[in-house]
Formats: structure tokens, sequence, C-alpha cells
């Protein structure tokens, strides 16, 4: 009967056993997430204060709190000379404020992401106001940040206010006020005492308020009134020209050559040893920022002084190593943009030192139904550079065979035999696009387009309102720009901040013209 009793009842017993697993494999379920922002319950001082005088502000909170980086986080304006130190007590923060404060003058205290919950990381929305006088200030100037070439919010940008009469002084001491571009580049500086102020925007990285080098910078060519209106002031964020009393970056090997980050071509180089050398006259790749010299002669096997001259002006020198002798060996060569190709493009081979000779009939294309062609070698667009002009080839795979010795460097290397592979697209893997412009017809206007690679595929005058096709382009995503040309140079230039010139100004097309294969895509830009 017991037996019978049990059978019975273990289906049920299975069935609890089974709810005693799961509840114990199963994780306790939490409350819902804390996503609500520490609360100040006061400050001491309070908020808006006037006469202000302490050296220390006592800010309470509603729950435990911790400081995160508040030397990148916090922004006093008028700024202090030194870092406030920050003591957290529970949950209490103490401010110590490193300098004595000026007389009769607004502060502003904006915490950022400086004040955060314990446990979840909820910033503190918190902006502290008082005055050392009898009056809070509260005019405002506002405004929008960005990067003049891309177009992008220059989010993180510092922005200043300075109240000094010339310009030349200007980024030579403290700003006024300051504060911060938001994600979306927006910035507004408060509580601002009447005046005119020059608008600056530095993309720090060294927190000096200073630009550096390497640092993007961004003004307006007049002052600004502070307002209690809603003005809208945008600034375009770009790299200094760069300086031409010293070379910044440069690289060299040791055949001789050496390679200047420089915007420009109208600097020369010239050996300094063994008396003055006739000046030689550097290369620039299209589309390159920097440009390229070549020793000559025979390697003495030693660092070589050199100096960079701008007609009779000596800007910097330089040791650069010569050491390798040339010729001792045969050179070998590269594809240069890749082993894909289109019917038409044109080949060119990198050699690792300027070319002397060239024999033209040395290079030969074996095509997809195995017959061959020959080609013909020319100088390509550097002087280290050959060129293989050939007829349209078909879809397939392609063979380049240069014969040894075809080329011979200006040290007497010959060229080292060549063999590569390539793949030609048809009409099936390639796409076009059209774009037609209108909206801005005056000013001198140069469209720019690069491909997924950043390789510039087009920059070249355009007229506006206008049509432009391009055709036999691999699919990808590319980016289109369009830029005021004003000096007439074919490139675009930075802003020059101690020189009042702006950035040229830049149309970005709003989203990547996606190219696909066997695919026509036509569109129409409305320039604002």
């Amino acid at each position: 009967m017991g037996t019978q009793r049990l059978m019975q009842l273990a289906p049920l017993l299975g069935w609890w056993l089974l709810g005693i697993s799961c509840a114990q494999i199963r994780g306790l379920e939490g409350g819902a997430r804390d996503t609500r922002p520490p609360e100040l319950l006061s400050a001491d001082p309070p908020h808006l204060t006037r006469r202000f005088a302490s050296q220390t502000i006592v800010f309470s909170f509603d729950e435990y709190v911790q400081v995160n980086n508040l030397a990148q986080e916090l922004v006093v304006s008028p700024p202090f000379s030194g870092q406030p130190a920050a003591l957290v007590r529970k949950k209490t923060v103490e401010l110590v404020i490193p300098d004595s404060l000026l007389p009769n003058t607004t502060y502003v205290f904006q915490f950022g992401n400086g004040i955060t919950d314990f446990t979840e990381g909820n910033q503190a929305e918190l902006v502290y106001v008082v005055s050392t006088g009898d009056v809070i200030d509260s005019l405002e100037v506002r405004g929008q940040a960005f990067d003049a070439w891309t177009g992008k919010p220059a989010e993180g940008a510092r922005i200043m206010l300075y109240p000094e009469s010339s310009p030349a002084s200007v980024l030579a001491g403290m700003p006024r006020y300051v504060a911060r571009a938001d994600k979306e580049g927006r910035f507004v500086l408060s509580y601002l005492a009447p005046g005119s102020y020059y608008l600056v925007g530095i993309k720090e990285s060294t927190e000096n308020y200073l630009a550096d080098l390497g640092e993007s910078v961004g003004f307006l060519s007049r002052t600004v009134a502070a307002a209690d209106s809603s003005v809208q002031h945008d600034l375009f964020l770009s790299l200094p020209p760069a300086g031409v009393e010293v070379i910044e970056s440069f690289r060299a090997d040791s055949t001789g050559r050496l390679c200047l980050a420089w915007p420009d071509d109208t600097v020369q180089l010239q050996l300094l040893q063994d008396g003055f050398s006739e000046p030689i006259n550097g290369f620039r790749m299209p589309t390159s920022d920097s440009i390229v010299f070549f020793l000559k002669g025979a390697a003495r096997d030693r660092m070589e002084a050199v100096a960079i001259r701008r007609d009779t002006l000596i800007l910097d020198t330089l040791y650069m190593p010569f050491y390798r002798k040339p010729g001792a060996r045969a050179m070998r060569a590269g594809l240069e943009g890749g082993n894909r190709l289109r019917p038409h493009d044109p080949l060119f081979i990198s050699y690792p030192a300027p070319i002397d000779s060239i024999v033209a009939d040395r290079a030969v294309m074996v095509l997809p139904d195995s017959s061959e062609i020959r080609v013909q070698l020319s100088r390509g667009r550097a002087p280290w550079e050959a060129r293989i002009d050939h007829p349209p080839l078909p879809p397939g795979k392609i063979r380049l065979r240069v014969e040894p010795g075809a080329v011979t460097s200006i040290h007497g290397a010959p060229s080292d035999t060549l063999d590569l592979e390539m793949a030609v697209a048809g009409p099936r893997d390639l796409g076009v696009m059209g774009l037609e412009i209108s909206g801005v017809t005056s000013g001198r206007l140069m469209l720019h387009i690069t491909d997924p690679k950043g390789k510039v595929v087009l920059s070249a005058p355009q007229d506006v309102p206008g049509r432009m096709v391009l055709r036999d382009l691999f699919p990808g995503d590319f980016e289109i720009r369009l830029y005021e040309d004003v000096n007439g140079n074919g490139r675009w230039d930075t802003g020059d901040f101690f020189n009042g010139l702006q950035p040229e100004r830049v149309w970005v097309y709003p989203d990547k013209m996606t190219i696909r294969a066997n695919w026509e895509l036509n569109q129409k830009w409305v320039l604002e």
C-alpha cells in the first residue's frame, strides 16, 4: 500500500523537485536600474550669492557621490590660474578655490560629468553661480562650433571670450569667460558682463587655454556683444597654417631621401658640409601634404647637414643619413594604388630611388585568354615612378611582367624582375555617380570627392549650377565636398587667426554617396 501511494505521488514529487532546481539556477531579480542623478540639497555659500568671499564651497547631495576627472570636466569662468581641489566626504563635495577672486565679478562653475553618484555613475547636473560684487551678470553669448573641413560638430572644444581691445593680445593670456561645446557643438557662455568680446574656440589636447601645435582653432573676425537675446554665432575650427620657422615632421632614409610635412613648394634643400651645393628642388605627389627631396651624388657614409631654404632665407637645418651606396643591388618595385584596376587605368610602378633612364619596351601583359601584349614604359608622376600605358583591358586576371634592367636609378642601380597579377573590373563591376549642384552661383569653387579608402578621385573646379558625372567607379561610400578656392591655389586653405583669415568655406554633402556595381546613382545637391 505504501509503495502504491509513493508511486501515485512520484509525478508530483518530480515537478516539485524540478521547481526547486529551476529556483536554484535562476538569478535574483533586482529592481529597475537607478537613472536618477544626484540631487543637490544645499550649497554653502548658496547659489547666486552676492559679495562672495569664501575660498571653499560645500555641496551636499541626497546620496553618496564621487568626483571624476574634475581637471577635465570642471569649467570655471573666469578661469583660475590653478586647479580647484575637491574633497569628497560621503554625500558632500568641498571645492577649494586656488586663487584670490576678482572684485565685482560673476563666477560660473560648470561641473559637466565631474560629479556622479557612487553606484550607477549618474551625472549631477550642477551649475553654480556667485558674484564677488553686488550684481549677478545675466548676459550671454551662444552658438555652435564645427570642424571646418568635415562639417561635424566640434564636440568638447573650449569656447572662450576675450575682452581685450586688440586681436594680437588674444590667446596671449587667460580668457575672461569659458565654456565647452556639447555633442552637437553647441555652446552657451552665460552670466556675462556687458561689453564686446573676441570669440575663439580651440580643440585642446593640453588644456592650457593656448593654441598649441596640432590643435584646431576657430574665431570670429569681429567682436561680439554680450546680449540677452538668442543670437547664434557659428565657429569653424581648423588647424592653423604650418609654421615656417621649424620643420615639425620629417622622414629620412639612408639612401638620401628626405620627406617633409610642408604646405607648399616654395622651399629647397641644400647641403651644408664641404661648402654650399646647388639647391635641390623637391617634388610633391598629387594630393599630398609632403614634399620629397633626393640628395645628389654618391653616399659618403655619414650624416649630412642640410638646410631648408626659402629663397635666400634658411628656415631650418637638419641632419639626415646618407650611408648606403646605391647601385649595389637591383631595385625592387611595387604597384601604386593596389592590384584592382579599371579597363582604362594607367599603371604606376614605384621604385625606391629616382629614375635616371627607362628602356620603354621591356614590359609585357598576359591577358585572361593567355595572349600577350607588349606595353610601353615611360616616366610617371613622380621621379621614382614609371608609367605603363595600355589599350583597354578585358575584365579578368591580368599578369604584368617587367624585365630586369628596364629602369635604372640616378645612382646606377638596375631594376629587378617584376611579376604582378591584377584584377580588371568589367562594366557590371562598376557604377556611375551623377550629381547636380545648385544654390551658390558666385565664387571660385572646387569639387573634392574621395573614395572609400580616402583616395581623391576628383579635385577640380566646378561650375554652380552644374552637373557632374563620374563613371567606372568601384562600389563603396564616397565623400563629397565643395569649397571656395578664394586665392585660386587649387587646394583648401585653413584659417589663420593672427592674419585674420577664416578657413575657406566648405560645403559637405550630407550623406555618403553609396555607389553600387552595375548601377547609376543620380542626386541633387542644393547648397545652403
